[in-house]
């Protein structure tokens, strides 16, 4: 009894001690030793190999349904704003169908005030979703102020704006295919304005890489003077195609680079709220990190297009108006309207899928994955509309490639290593929030254990 007494008050003494840490060492049971541990990570792998396979089915699934929506724009806007074959002229081939006939385009001749429709249309979808379906990606602030979206964000839908409507009108003059290889030479203008803006370290890589890009668009830009049958009205359209699908990309790495410029102010601007019994230390740090609230409403497509698609409405109708003047909306019948409210979903439906591909996977995934749309999209034009390339635009192709390969891998290195980065500066901050956090609740970590904190030195 008074061995079992001494040994209860000393238990009490050690407990009531506050700089006391008490261990109790456990030997591990023979039978949990090897066998147990042994099941638990075949089990581990099997949950991974499940998950990974489920994984990897989705990144597929969200790069089928991308490609099925570009594709589809892209088909469908060539179709939209194409012009006839003149009389006389070859038949190039193409896809005919029971319903449909794709050799026969729908010639309306204001691709710019469609491109504004669209572009209306998308700002209705977005706000609509942001009110209903889609509420828990909506901000605490849903508009910014006034000064912030004259001076940040409506330069950025303009540029984007006049990008689309442009890239939209060149289809009118030049084939699906050669829209296609020229508007692949993006990531040149990307760079030459990051250089410009001062936003990327001026390279000799990404100096090889621009030269690449631009030999490649100017092969694939020749034409081979033997075999060509163009009439002087021909040849003069395909001239105004190819500069507007050149201004449409430089306009695109104009945008890129704006955004950069004007964005670096983020959208959301509330502070992260204090944590409380509710929230963990660890979501405070991890939203201070991201610069957006504890509850993930941060920036997501639905609140950039319904910023930016104001914009590119207003900047498009303008040119419209300027270069086509005012439209004709009773000569193709009630259908019109029909057909301009399915691209414009079409091309809404195409910014989530991205969004969500870019999520789930990540910016890699989707960069590698648009090296293959634009050969898939070259591949369709050719059976849809009987496209053809020669010798010499093929070889430039090749070479763009090259360049947008190259292009890709550098940024995707340096991607690599940014994650690499934030994540171990994640991983200490939030190592140093729960060390703090259980240092205040439990009150029984040894004084000496971390004596520059404690001392203050």
């Amino acid at each position: 009894m008074a061995r079992a007494k001494a040994t209860e008050e000393e238990s009490q003494s050690l407990l009531a001690e506050p700089d006391v840490v008490v261990v109790s060492p456990r030997r591990p049971h023979p039978v949990d030793r090897v066998p147990n541990h042994h099941n638990r990570q075949s089990h581990s792998q099997e949950v991974a190999s499940v998950l990974f396979s489920f994984d990897t089915l989705l990144t597929l699934a969200y790069i089928a349904a991308w490609y099925s929506l570009s594709l589809t724009l892209s088909v469908f806007n060539k179709w939209m704003f194409g012009k006839p074959r003149p009389a006389g002229a070859p038949h190039a081939g193409g896809l005919q169908t029971t319903w449909f006939n794709f050799t026969e385009p729908y010639d309306y001749r204001y691709p710019l005030f469609t491109s504004a429709v669209h572009m209306a249309v998308q700002f209705f979808l977005s706000a609509l979703a942001l009110g209903t379906a889609f509420r828990s990606w909506r901000p605490r602030k849903l508009w910014p102020d006034i000064r912030f979206y004259l001076v940040r964000e409506f330069p950025c839908g303009v540029a984007t704006g006049l990008d689309i409507g442009l890239s939209n009108a060149s289809l009118r003059n030049i084939t699906l295919t050669l829209y296609t290889m020229v508007k692949s030479s993006t990531p040149a203008a990307v760079l030459f304005f990051a250089f410009l803006f001062r936003l990327e370290r001026v390279r000799w890589q990404l100096i090889l890489v621009i030269t690449i890009i631009c030999l490649g668009v100017l092969l694939m830009t020749m034409k081979d003077r033997s075999a060509d049958h163009d009439t002087p009205v021909e040849e003069h359209q395909r001239i105004v195609g190819i500069v507007e699908v050149l201004v449409a990309v430089i306009l695109s790495g104009f945008r890129w680079s704006l955004t950069q410029v004007l964005m670096v102010t983020p959208r959301i601007t509330e502070e992260p709220p204090a944590p409380d019994a509710h929230t963990h230390p660890v979501q405070v740090t991890s939203a201070k990190l991201q610069n957006r609230p504890a509850n993930g409403h941060g920036s997501n497509p639905l609140v950039t297009n319904f910023h930016l698609a104001p914009g590119m409405c207003l900047s498009t109708a303008a040119a419209a108006i300027l270069l086509e003047g005012w439209p004709d909306l009773t000569s193709k019948g009630p259908e019109l309207f029909l057909l301009m409210g399915f691209a414009g979903f079409v091309a809404w439906s195409m910014i989530l899928v991205e969004f969500g591909l870019i999520k789930h996977a990540g910016v890699v995934v989707l960069s590698v994955a648009g090296i293959f749309k634009e050969i898939l999209t070259i591949t369709t034009s050719h059976i849809v509309f009987g496209d053809s390339i020669t010798t010499l635009n093929f070889v430039g192709l090749v070479v763009s490639l090259v360049g947008i390969i190259g292009f890709n891998y550098l940024k995707i290195v340096e991607h690599l290593q940014r994650e690499k980065n934030l994540l171990s500066k994640d991983k200490d901050s939030e190592y140093d929030t729960i060390a703090d956090a259980r240092s205040h609740d439990s009150g029984i970590m040894r004084r000496s254990y971390t004596p520059s904190v404690e001392e203050g030195e």
